[in-house]
């Protein structure tokens, strides 16, 4: 019975943790032209980017106008701002960038970026920040610090879980605020499956095509890509060790001792075993690379070139391989 009961509560934590991925992976996507990026918001939240409508009757069931809450947006840099029943609120914030060229997040070390730790506990002081801790989370796609600090706004203590990275030259900044109460645990998990749930829009780069891979039509164009590159670079290796062996060939067949140049004994004496004196038979010696073709009798006498020291047949006018007189 005890272990019919194990299974049983196996059974419901598989289904409840089921149920709430499909929740997640069902959850409403927004774009982030401005921030390079694509989000999942859970359902419960009322979400507001930089085009929503002004005259939304839900702002004014939130007592919100349209008008000022869009200019707020504007001068906080927010691009999602996602407002909660339970008094919460999720921003996603890109503060401007006046520092050029900023180094990428997911190319530091973990230990490189706790060491700027120092340095962003002091900012957050300095704007009224304290309980300020700070970790490292790995996204698929990069690094984010992860910022735990208070906050003291209107005077209400501001309780704070904030993700900040740098991609693409980019600052990105997830945070959860939760208003009079520190943030649960419940609510922690929940900002980290929004965070996991965030997908940038990585640049064509030899390094994020082999850390993540391009889909086009269910495709993954990186590893095509990337296997393209390595089977042209092989071919055209195989390409370039064919023409060497080719070119070596050509060298030899040049340089080798042909039939005209070979000693008169060696020469004759093929003929002499399968030939009369009387019959006549074709041999072809080289001027260059270019073979002539006439008749020889295995008799004939033959002289010597003085200048490159071929054998040719005695009475003939010049060399047939260099051209020099012969007599």
């Amino acid at each position: 019975m005890k272990r019919l009961m194990a299974y049983f509560s196996i059974l419901m934590i598989l289904c409840c943790s089921t149920i709430s991925s499909s929740i997640a992976a069902d959850a409403p996507s927004y774009r982030l032209d401005a921030l390079g990026l694509t989000v999942k918001i859970p359902e419960n939240y009322y979400v507001l980017t930089r085009d929503f409508d002004l005259n939304d009757s839900k702002l004014q069931e939130l007592g919100l106008d349209g008008s000022a809450f869009a200019d707020y947006m504007d001068r906080q840099n927010i691009y999602l701002n996602a407002l909660g029943s339970d008094e919460t609120e999720i921003l996603f914030t890109m503060p401007q960038n006046t520092s050029g060229t900023l180094p990428d997040y997911s190319l530091m070390s973990d230990e490189k970026l706790l060491a700027i730790t120092n340095d962003i506990v002091s900012e957050f002081e300095n704007i009224g920040g304290y309980d300020v801790t700070v970790d490292v989370y790995h996204h698929p796609q990069t690094k984010f610090l992860q910022i735990h600090f208070t906050q003291l706004l209107n005077d209400i203590d501001t309780y704070n879980s904030e993700y900040f990275t740098v991609i693409n030259n980019r600052q990105i900044v997830i945070v959860l605020k939760n208003y009079g109460q520190p943030v649960t645990d419940t609510q922690e998990t929940l900002l980290r499956q929004v965070v996991d749930g965030v997908a940038f829009d990585a640049p064509l780069s030899f390094n994020n095509i082999q850390r993540n891979g391009l889909n086009l039509f269910g495709i993954n164009v990186g590893q095509v890509l990337l296997y393209g590159l390595v089977g042209a670079c092989s071919g055209g290796i195989l390409i370039i060790i064919r023409a060497i062996g080719k070119k070596s060939r050509q060298r030899r067949a040049t340089t080798a001792p042909h039939w005209s140049s070979a000693p008169p004994g060696q020469q004759n004496s093929l003929h002499n075993t399968i030939a009369s004196p009387s019959e006549e038979r074709s041999s072809t010696t080289y001027r260059g690379q270019h073979p002539v073709s006439r008749p020889v009798s295995a008799n004939h006498e033959q002289a010597l070139c003085p200048n490159c020291l071929a054998y040719n047949w005695r009475g003939d006018d010049r060399c047939a391989s260099c051209g020099t007189p012969l007599n």
